[in-house]
């Protein structure tokens, strides 16, 4: 078996409630989706402790390895949600009871609600969505680890400018993400205002509203 991530309860649902028919092993591997979480699942082996195989409707504590590890780096922590999967089937839930590797705990000073984008007011995954389609994955992943790695950058009016800024283009998308870290305030002047050669700078825009409403 692969090193465990983190200790779950998992709880198997009962054939009836549109889980699994048969029992399962150690080495089960269906995906997982964190709870707010929505954008990355990702294989979870199952290694179940003290038992040999599990029936729907048992609950067990399993030591769980997820292959995504990297995209929940400071993310995960105590009572974390999810659920599993094959498919489109979910077939149990789970909670995290202990994390093995320290890497993945949520850091003290970190809140979920500002380093997770899908925490953000609803308008910017829409605007996500619209923009890049079926490059949305390669737009709010560089987002999220933005959010993860800078406080300066948790902040609804920079992350709406951000986007804007892009064009729905994932280059330039990252191109901007590097310019808000080097000085955020660059960045909402691009957003915000008109650049009319030695005229001063007129703001037209103001992001602190959401996506349709930030025309002044």
């Amino acid at each position: 078996m692969k090193p465990s991530h983190f200790i779950a309860e998992l709880y198997f649902l009962k054939t009836e409630e549109g889980g699994r028919q048969k029992p399962v092993y150690s080495g089960y591997r269906p995906h997982i989706e964190f709870e707010g979480y929505p954008e990355m699942k990702t294989s979870g082996e199952q290694d179940h402790l003290g038992e040999t195989q599990v029936f729907p409707g048992e609950t067990v504590l399993a030591g769980i390895h997820i292959l995504s590890r990297d995209y929940f780096i400071g993310r995960l922590h105590l009572g974390k949600k999810f659920v599993f999967a094959e498919g489109a089937r979910v077939c149990g839930r789970g909670e995290i009871l202990e994390i093995t590797d320290a890497q993945l705990l949520l850091s003290p000073e970190n809140k979920e609600e500002k380093i997770n984008l899908n925490c953000y007011p609803p308008d910017i995954l829409d605007r996500l969505r619209n923009d890049f389609s079926s490059n949305f994955y390669h737009a709010i992943h560089p987002l999220q680890q933005l959010l993860l790695r800078n406080s300066s950058c948790r902040n609804a009016r920079l992350i709406r400018a951000i986007i804007f800024l892009s064009e729905k283009n994932t280059i330039k998308l990252a191109r901007v993400i590097l310019d808000a870290e080097m000085d955020w305030r660059d960045v909402l002047l691009w957003a915000e205002y008109t650049q009319n050669g030695k005229e001063s700078p007129k703001r037209i825009r103001d992001f602190n509203q959401k996506f349709g409403e930030e025309m002044l």
